[in-house]
C-alpha cells in the first residue's frame, strides 16, 4: 500500500489506498407495500479502510423506482410509489438491485441486494373481505352458525384499527 516516487534523485514513500470497499454479501430487505415516496426501505451495509465516498444503484432499477443516498439508505421514489414496486398484488414482489460503492481513492465494489415487498391489508374493504372469508367456513366454534359472523380477537382488532376510524 505504498508507492515510491523519485524526484531529483530523492525517493519518498506515499500511502496509496488500493483496497476496495466491502459490501456485505446476501443482503435482503423487506418493506411494506403502499410505502410513501422517500421512505427508507433499507440501508446497505458496506465498509472501507479509509471511507466510502459514494453509493449508486447500477443495475435492476431501470424504471427508477428506487434511489440510494450517500449513507447507503435506499428509498422509494415518486415513480416507485405509483408503480408495481409498491404493490404486493401487482407483478413482482422481489427486486434485485446491483449496488456500487466507491471509496475516496476511486476503488469500486459492486454487490447485488434484494428488496422484497411485504403484503399488508390495502383497504377497509379488504379487511372486511378477509374477516368474512375466514369466518364463512364451518370451522371450530362456527359449526352451522347462521345467525351472525364469528370473529377472533385479532380480526376484531383489525376492524377497529382499519374500518372504524373517525377523526
Amino acid at each position: 500500500m505504498a508507492a515510491v516516487e523519485e524526484t531529483d534523485g530523492e525517493s519518498s514513500t506515499e500511502a496509496v489506498d488500493d483496497q476496495a470497499p466491502v459490501i456485505a454479501e446476501d443482503q435482503t430487505f423487506a418493506y411494506d407495500e403502499n410505502s410513501i415516496a422517500g421512505d427508507v426501505l433499507a440501508t446497505v451495509a458496506a465498509s472501507d479502510n479509509v471511507g466510502i465516498a459514494s453509493y449508486a444503484i447500477v443495475g435492476g432499477n431501470d424504471a427508477g423506482w428506487f434511489a440510494i443516498d450517500a449513507t447507503g439508505a435506499i428509498t422509494l421514489t415518486a415513480a416507485g410509489r405509483a408503480a408495481a414496486a409498491n404493490d404486493y398484488e401487482t407483478g413482482d414482489n422481489s427486486f434485485t438491485l446491483t449496488i456500487q460503492v466507491v471509496d475516496a481513492a476511486g476503488n469500486v465494489t459492486t454487490e447485488d441486494i434484494t428488496l422484497t415487498i411485504e403484503n399488508t391489508i390495502d383497504t377497509d374493504e379488504e379487511v372486511l373481505a378477509e374477516i368474512f372469508e375466514d369466518s364463512s367456513s364451518d370451522g371450530p366454534g362456527n359449526e352451522g352458525s347462521q345467525n351472525g359472523v364469528l370473529v377472533t380477537d385479532d380480526q376484531l382488532a383489525m376492524i377497529a384499527d382499519n374500518v372504524f376510524r373517525f377523526s
